[in-house]
């Protein structure tokens, strides 16, 4: 984690404190294997979501996006079938979690956001265990709803954001939340400085 993001976050739950909510730390599951499968997921139901088009117009596909589905007609169905069963089994920890726990803040991103020149490729972001995916890939695989908001700039002036992830069917706490603390704060309104092209 990047130091200037943890401020950043720790900062938000305190404006969020502020505001009335009870802040406590909690242990969220297991995650490593949902991280480490991470694009296998993303591969296979990609190639699913293009099946009817794809291989027969690969053509008409850029070259990442082809790749990506390429590599998702190859995977073993064991392999897909693998990271499934992590997902359930991270799903049910994680409603038994907020069963208890109405809200949950994190990061959306470990680090500042990226300048596009040096945006990571989508194999980048997914290796050495999904470290950059981290806290959100797993609510894909939960199905959970989010919300992220921005909460400060970096010292280089990138934004940096929070996460609030929430109960299945419960979107409204989130924007009421996420309104709340918009409310409270100006990190909204704020522009980066734009170099100039």
């Amino acid at each position: 984690m990047d130091g200037e993001v943890t401020g950043a976050v720790l900062a938000a739950a305190d404006v969020l404190r502020d505001l009335g909510a009870d802040v406590r730390g909690v242990t969220l599951p297991p995650m490593a294997d949902l991280l480490r499968g991470f694009d296998t997921l993303v591969a296979v139901e990609a190639s699913l979501a293009h099946c009817a088009t794809f291989p027969e117009r690969a053509g008409e596909y850029g070259d990442r996006l082809r790749k990506l589905l390429e590599d998702g007609l190859r995977r073993p169905a064991t392999d897909f079938a693998r990271v499934r069963a992590y997902g359930q089994t991270f799903a049910g920890e994680l409603a038994q979690l907020l069963a208890d726990v109405e809200v949950l803040l994190c990061p959306s991103w470990p680090t500042p956001a990226p300048p596009l020149p040096k945006r990571e490729s989508f194999e980048e972001l997914v290796d050495e265990g999904g470290n950059m995916l981290k806290f959100t890939a797993p609510f894909n695989f939960s199905g959970s709803p989010t919300l992220s908001l921005p909460c400060g700039f970096s010292e280089d002036g990138l934004p940096l954001s929070l996460q609030l992830v929430g109960r299945h069917l419960d979107e409204a706490r989130l924007f009421r939340l996420g309104h709340a603390f918009e409310e409270a704060t100006d990190w909204h309104r704020r522009r980066p400085p734009l170099a100039d092209a």
